[in-house]
């Protein structure tokens, strides 16, 4: 009985850690760049949580990722891990690359124009008597580092490149994080790597047309992922489309279909999940004759599975918008 009993009590700290740790996070991470998912090289860690597990569960969004680098989006982050237990002088280290697309200028014209930023957020557990953290990086994955930015001890996240100092695609990058204390000295220390993926091609959206009447109130979402010459391209791990209010883009729905030949969605619907992710059940009613903005992202990781991905591919279709249900007949009926 008593061995019964210690296994509940460590699965109730387990995932009080699990739900903890986001909110611990937003609070201690420098406001430098988006908040990835915390990951770390131990993979096993992962399958110690359900996603399916309804305490797990993303609770309703009150706001769209406001990224200046993106379209309006909610694309979920991985279940949070705890960081790996660590000796004295030792960080728990954690990097994770970026690589975000986008077409701003297609929704409005015939530009090609693709946007790409390439970026790397480091993450670390906290040093008691740290007065700040040396972030330092080796573009060779050797251990000639280059100090990329002194952050101050209340932080505990540093993003590195992206706009104009983009990171290169396949290239390995090792992050070296330093804890210095007040008289100058390192009191600990720790390293991680990650490879950023290549940039993914921008979706075309189909329907419901730009600035049209959707005909119903379910509507499907239609997209195309392919050549000119109308050949599939390979790439995404499938595409999350998400659905939000006309006015102040209050997220209303978002759903996931896996796999790079997926090509529509019908509002409401879940018919997948990405591995790793919080499922999203929330769905907003769509009123008739309201507008709506609505995009899709095409997504991808390193491991196939967001709670141990080192690196994230994502490509954000400029946002449409149209309106619920059918057009008004002749005579307003």
């Amino acid at each position: 009985m008593q061995n019964v009993r210690k296994q509940q009590i460590g699965w109730a700290i387990a995932l009080t850690t699990v739900i903890a740790l986001p909110a611990l996070t937003a609070c201690g991470s420098a406001p430098t760049g988006r908040q990835p998912s915390s990951s770390t090289t131990k993979k096993s860690t992962a399958t110690t949580y359900d996603p399916a597990d309804p305490r797990l569960q993303e609770p309703t969004p009150t706001t769209w990722n406001q990224d200046p680098e993106d379209v309006p989006t909610n694309i979920p982050q991985g279940i949070p891990t705890p960081p790996p237990p660590t000796d004295p002088g030792e960080i728990a280290v954690t990097v994770q690359a970026n690589t975000v697309s986008s077409s701003p200028l297609a929704a409005v014209s015939n530009n090609t124009y693709r946007h790409i930023s390439i970026s790397a957020t480091v993450k670390w557990t906290k040093v008691e008597g740290a007065n700040q953290y040396r972030v330092s990086r080796s573009d060779d994955g050797s251990d000639r580092f280059v100090v990329r930015s002194m952050v101050p001890s209340k932080y505990s996240a540093f993003r590195d490149g992206g706009g104009f100092a983009n990171l290169a695609v396949g290239n390995e990058y090792k992050y070296l994080v330093e804890a210095i204390d007040h008289s100058g000295q390192v009191i600990a220390r720790g390293n991680d790597n990650a490879k950023p993926l290549y940039p993914l091609d921008v979706p075309s959206l189909k329907g419901p047309e730009n600035s049209q009447h959707a005909g119903s109130l379910a509507p499907v979402m239609r997209w195309t992922y392919a050549d000119a010459d109308g050949q599939t391209k390979e790439g995404p791990d499938g595409f999350y489309t998400e659905v939000f209010s006309g006015t102040y883009l209050v997220p209303m729905w978002r759903g996931f279909r896996q796999g790079n030949l997926a090509d529509s969605i019908q509002y409401g619907s879940q018919p997948d999940f990405y591995p790793g992710t919080k499922p999203a059940l929330y769905t907003g009613v769509l009123q008739p004759g309201a507008r709506y903005t609505w995009s899709v992202t095409a997504y991808k990781t390193d491991t196939g599975n967001a709670m141990t991905a080192k690196a994230i591919a994502k490509s954000n279709a400029p946002a449409w918008f149209f309106l619920a249900g059918s057009a008004p007949t002749q005579g307003g009926k």
